[in-house]
């Protein structure tokens, strides 16, 4: 039977499957080998130690799979902790995967539709009509419902990745008002398409959320342009219409040090790196901080340290906010 992580109280004995958010490799002051783990279900995530044969337990499973873990609740700091005893992959028949990994697809189809509403309020008719068609292909609507933007740092979660293209659409859409000289329809386009590759890249199974073959060989740029290639050749699109789309999707990680081929070099496609990063950084902080908050019992000033970010998060202002809500 299913724990689920909101219903955890201390002392509680676990053994149960959850979804493997993060997984960072640490020691202690005496130099021995730990495992910090933010494990993950549908209903929330909780931090985990391993203390006791941790190096041994790392090479078990990695971030994004699905493990079966047996322990205890602990209160530390005035939040609660999973303390594993013992830790493997789990198996298919050992879970529902729609309980594990959170998400919801009826939102997904909703979020689906607002793309479409989205998309066909682009004005250029070459740029709306190739949108559309990809959208409303069959295996891309599909793909959509359930695919997470990330395996662990963003919106990684079932439907992730539309909620984040969706976010950043709006907030684009923001911007070419607010920045009167660039141009609207490649803002949208490029919010649309950006990280669309991902279905491809990524994959959701009862492994967890992992990368595909294409994914580790040709990655999520390489793969939504050959996408638009083939797409641009049918739809007859005009040379240098074609090569500033492609720009977009290639520059969107702004530094080629992060992954981007080549650097924005035209407005729009710097504002859809900027924005990208923008609502990537914000849903990581936001659910980080969140989960602070939930997991608090005495109304902690300050969270945990963040493993990515390298820091502290001050926590009284989201709090009040929450409460309020």
């Amino acid at each position: 039977m299913k724990q689920f992580i909101k219903d955890l109280k201390e002392k509680d004995r676990v053994n149960s499957v959850f979804f493997t958010k993060e997984k960072h490799e640490r020691k202690d002051k005496n130099g021995k080998v730990f495992l910090s783990l933010n494990l993950q279900d549908a209903t929330g995530e909780i931090n985990a130690r391993v203390w006791e044969k941790a190096d041994i337990v790392a090479k078990r499973f990695n971030e994004g799979d699905c493990v079966k873990v047996k322990g205890f609740v602990q209160v530390y700091k005035n939040r609660k902790q999973l303390v594993v005893n013992d830790l493997n992959l789990a198996q298919e028949d050992e879970y529902v995967l729609e309980e594990v990994l959170p998400g919801d697809i009826k939102a997904s189809e909703q979020l689906y539709e607002k793309l479409i509403k989205i998309g066909r309020s682009i004005a250029n008719e070459s740029i709306k009509r190739i949108t559309l068609k990809t959208l409303q292909d069959p295996e891309v609507h599909q793909r959509l419902l359930k695919a997470p933007a990330a395996k662990s740092i963003h919106h990684a979660y079932l439907g992730g990745l539309l909620a984040h293209m969706v976010s950043v659409c709006e907030i684009l859409d923001f911007l070419s008002s607010h920045y009167s000289f660039v141009d609207r329809d490649l803002l949208i386009f490029g919010g649309i398409f950006h990280d669309l590759g991902k279905i491809w890249e990524l994959e959701v199974s009862n492994q967890g959320i992992q990368y595909s073959r294409q994914g580790r060989l040709v990655g999520h740029m390489s793969l939504i342009c050959e996408w638009l290639d083939k797409e641009a050749l049918e739809e007859g699109i005009e040379p240098s219409l074609h090569q500033e789309l492609k720009h977009i999707i290639l520059s969107h990680h702004d530094q080629v040090e992060f992954g981007s081929p080549v650097e924005p070099q035209f407005l729009e496609a710097q504002l859809v790196a900027l924005v990208d990063k923008l609502d990537s950084r914000m849903d990581s902080l936001w659910a980080f901080m969140k989960r602070e908050v939930e997991l608090s019992d005495q109304g902690e000033e300050w969270s945990r340290y963040h493993e990515h970010y390298g820091r502290y998060f001050y926590l009284p202002i989201l709090r009040k906010k929450i409460q309020s809500s």
